[in-house]
């Protein structure tokens, strides 16, 4: 099947595209038929062959200068229906934060982004909303991850964050990551704009976890190559060096191979992420 790597809709998805009859660069504006509808659409990638299974939806043409427009007079009228909507959310006393809205390119239908912590019932609602937008009303309710990924930002790293600009969906990620890395466990060094675990722990998780192979924990006691005992007190997973004090009260570095092991200590990882995790995070990120 013939695909193209296309970005799309308010939050920001990336997908594979069919493209069939002509060629597309990357940059470029097409036209997309997906499954909420016609819409808009950025290309990320040159046409390339790959096998798929199952249905993909398609890209229908390029953007013609008619489409652009439509596209910025659907951008003026979302900032109306933003204010319209957030005031008979207002109005029916609805316990929901509206985020953003989005009309598809043809109008046929409008989709009302929102936050909340319970179910709405917002019924209602979108009966007042369908008498004044004459068009098909979508409430999704969505998660404060998926917000920052509609409304954008920059990160701690002063780059725009990643799953506004790059992310095609969001992995799982946990506490865990953050203790193999060495990270401080500080709640504000770790959490992202959304206020949930940075998405970047992934990145590189699986080579801490490489690294950490063989390695034993703080506190274990060992015997240094002149005989003399300490005890481990600091671990550099990049270069695999361990720091030891010794009881002469010196501390120096070695190799795990020059270590001879005498005692473990320190208790088990996953106990230590246990009580970390219940300390600092809420529990849907435990």
């Amino acid at each position: 099947m013939r695909l193209v790597w296309v970005k799309y809709s308010k939050c920001k998805n990336i997908e594979p595209f069919k493209i069939d009859g002509f060629d597309l660069e990357p940059g470029e504006l097409c036209i997309l038929e997906t499954s909420r509808g016609v819409e808009l659409g950025k290309v990320l990638s040159r046409p390339f062959e790959m096998e798929v299974e199952g249905e993909l939806c398609s890209v229908l043409r390029k953007a013609q200068a008619e489409d652009v427009e439509a596209y910025k007079k659907n951008i003026e009228d979302e900032k109306e229906a933003f204010g319209i909507a957030k005031r008979k959310i207002a109005e029916h006393g609805l316990p929901m934060k509206l985020v953003e809205v989005e009309y598809m390119l043809d109008r046929k239908k409008i989709f009302f982004y929102f936050i909340s912590e319970d179910r709405v019932d917002f019924r209602l609602l979108v009966r007042d909303l369908a008498s004044i937008f004459k068009t098909r009303i979508e409430m999704r309710q969505i998660g404060v991850r998926d917000e920052v990924r509609i409304l954008g930002g920059l990160g701690m790293c002063g780059w725009p964050v990643c799953c506004a600009n790059f992310l095609r969906k969001f992995e799982s990620v946990s506490i865990r990551m953050a203790k193999e890395q060495n990270l401080v466990l500080n709640p504000s060094k770790i959490s992202g704009v959304c206020g949930r675990l940075l998405c970047c722990l992934l990145y590189e998780y699986p080579v801490y976890k490489e690294l950490w192979n063989g390695l034993p924990p703080v506190g274990t006691k060992v015997i240094t190559p002149d005989g003399e005992k300490g005890e481990i007190v600091g671990i550099n997973l990049l270069n695999r060096k361990l720091m030891v004090e010794l009881d002469s009260g010196r501390f120096l570095n070695f190799s795990i191979e020059e270590l001879e092991i005498k005692e473990k200590g320190g208790p088990p990882k996953d106990e230590l992420v246990e009580e970390i995790q219940g300390d600092i995070l809420p529990e849907e990120d435990r």
